[in-house]
């Protein structure tokens, strides 16, 4: 933790608002706010922001520009008894744009008594801002729409009262929507002090993902929207006041042709005492508010799932219920199996009495024959998926082979099939009567588990490892490496966004683990499980390479407090 930095932002306000916390939320919740908040950075982030500046010649070129079919962009802002210093800095930084095909629309909800008229006028002269006064405060959701229906552009921009942009923010929207044709475009942020000393808490946001927006609206600023969508979907909700911005993004993802991420930060949102970004606590109506949301929006794509809160105020967690007879794909990683592959198809083929299934063989760096024998297989077998890539080991492949499949859940298979195929349908039925249930993870320890074969140095090897992940980074599970994992496929696909990119073996213990940090229930499966006298597992070299990620992982959960 960087003390220095603490003691610098001591001071009433902050101290009120920490005891605060600590009393909502208990010891380790304000202990993880306060590592955050002052955790030393292994890059200066206010040195980072240096180099994060036009220079002249970026800004000349950027203004003298010729652009063919320049969008406007109309950045539209609710205000509400803002402060002048914010208001006037707000509107600045959208007239100081290098970009000109812009219309800032501003409706005014303050009343007669909050001064904000005569500020906005001494800003008027600009043609391209338009300025409404509200009869009423009509609230967030109802005031947006009013500044929406003063926009003329091809294009809105959602922007906070008490927030800044880049000065190149809509130069860098408007450059992607003429490239791609995006109907929704967003940006990187970060947030600043109140009196704009300090940059801090940068978002580096990935790539459009929506079961990460179901779980958090990770998009927040800079957003663009395509007029015409905006339109389709009906503007903001008075009822979702709080979190009406993820609301709304629902409904325009959900019928949106593009979504663009811009890899920059290019909105600053200010933090002051009344500001969400600060306080938490400050609009928990908010949270309730979001969690409606995620549920009324993923019944709106046909899916089922209990929407729950976390721990975390503004994240949720959708445990999606399994009907029937769901698809269920089998991932089966391999290299060099030439003798091993049909073997392992035609076992799950002929054993198996569960049929919804696909299975999705993928080849991570076969020298062999065995590229050609899986292009057999997928041409043979309906069910069987194949592709090859080019980069080696388990965990590249299982997640390759979770962004190809189809089925609700999702499973990894060693290609042994050591664990009995059997327990494929018992797995299955377990999702389906027991909805609470997001990971089953199959277990050769576990008291009811049937293991023959077990060479003496591979169960010493096993259990060696067991008592170093129990000891350093306290797993719960009896056993890590069966090779018998299935997963609900959001979950999955929530926790892949949340592990590193290893490539080896250790990928699906950090897979584990993580589930386990997250909070994500668990069942510790007994199995029937063969040893295989046939393994190319090197193990030495795997128990190193154990220990590296061991380590790897101590310092990501426990020094870092990243999970």
């Amino acid at each position: 933790m960087d003390f220095s930095k603490l003691a610098k932002s001591l001071n009433p306000y902050t101290i009120k608002k920490g005891f605060s916390y600590l009393k909502q939320y208990g010891f380790q919740e304000f202990k993880v706010r306060l590592s955050e908040r002052f955790e030393k950075e292994e890059v200066d982030y206010n040195e980072w922001c240096k180099n994060d500046i036009l220079t002249d010649e970026e800004r000349k070129a950027q203004r003298g520009r010729i652009w063919e079919y320049p969008p406007l962009i109309s950045v539209v802002v609710p205000i509400y008894k803002t402060p002048e210093v914010f208001l006037r800095q707000m509107i600045e930084s959208v007239t100081a744009q290098t970009y000109p095909h812009w219309q800032l629309c501003i409706a005014d909800g303050s009343g007669d008594t909050a001064g904000t008229k005569r500020i906005v006028d001494s800003y008027l002269s600009d043609k391209r801002i338009k300025y409404k006064i509200l009869a009423e405060n009509l609230g967030i959701a109802d005031n947006t729409n009013a500044a929406m229906e003063l926009a003329d552009g091809d294009y809105i921009a959602l922007f906070d009262h008490d927030d800044l942009l880049s000065e190149n923010a809509l130069y860098e929207v408007a450059d992607r929507i003429c490239k791609t044709g995006a109907e929704i475009v967003y940006t990187d942020e970060d947030k600043v002090t109140s009196d704009l000393s300090e940059r801090y808490q940068p978002n580096f946001k990935p790539d459009f993902n929506l079961d990460l927006l179901r779980s958090n609206n990770y998009i927040c600023h800079l957003l663009v929207v395509k007029k015409t969508l905006v339109q389709e979907v009906g503007g903001q909700k008075k009822e979702f006041d709080g979190a009406q911005d993820h609301e709304f993004l629902f409904r325009c993802v959900e019928k949106a042709k593009g979504i663009e991420h811009i890899p920059k930060v290019l909105y600053h949102w200010r933090v002051h005492k009344a500001s969400t970004a600060d306080n938490p606590l400050s609009k928990k109506y908010a949270y309730d508010a979001g969690k409606r949301a995620v549920t009324e929006h993923i019944r709106r794509c046909g899916e089922e799932a209990e929407v729950t809160d976390t721990l975390f105020p503004g994240f949720y967690r959708a445990k999606y219920q399994v009907t029937g007879e769901p698809l269920v794909s089998i991932i089966i990683p391999n290299k060099d199996e030439k003798e091993t592959l049909k073997k392992c198809l035609d076992s799950i083929k002929e054993k198996s009495t569960y049929r919804n299934y696909e299975i999705i063989i993928v080849d991570n760096g076969s020298e062999d024959e065995t590229p050609q024998i899986a292009e057999m297989l997928y041409q043979k077998y309906e069910k069987v998926r194949y592709e090859r890539i080019n980069v080696r080991g388990v965990g590249a492949a299982f997640r390759r082979g979770v962004e190809l499949s189809h089925g609700d859940v999702v499973g990894y298979m060693d290609i042994d099939l050591s664990t009995n195929i059997k327990h494929l349908r018992e797995a299955i039925h377990l999702f389906e009567t027991q909805p609470q249930i997001e990971y089953i993870n199959g277990s050769r320890f576990a008291r009811e588990s049937d293991t023959k074969g077990r060479k003496w140095y591979r169960r010493i090897t096993s259990q060696g490892l067991l008592i170093l992940l129990k000891l350093f980074l306290r797993m719960k599970s009896t056993d890590a490496i069966c090779g018998f994992t299935f997963v609900r496929r959001q979950t999955a696909l929530s926790l892949i966004e949340g592990c590193s990119q290893d490539n080896g073996w250790f990928y699906m213990i950090e897979f584990l683990l993580r589930a386990e940090k997250r909070g994500v229930k668990i069942l510790d499966y007994p199995v029937e499980w063969q040893e295989d006298y046939n393994t190319t597992v090197k193990v030495f070299k795997t128990i190193c390479n154990y220990l590296v990620q061991i380590a790897r992982l101590f310092n990501e959960f426990y020094i870092k407090k990243h999970i």
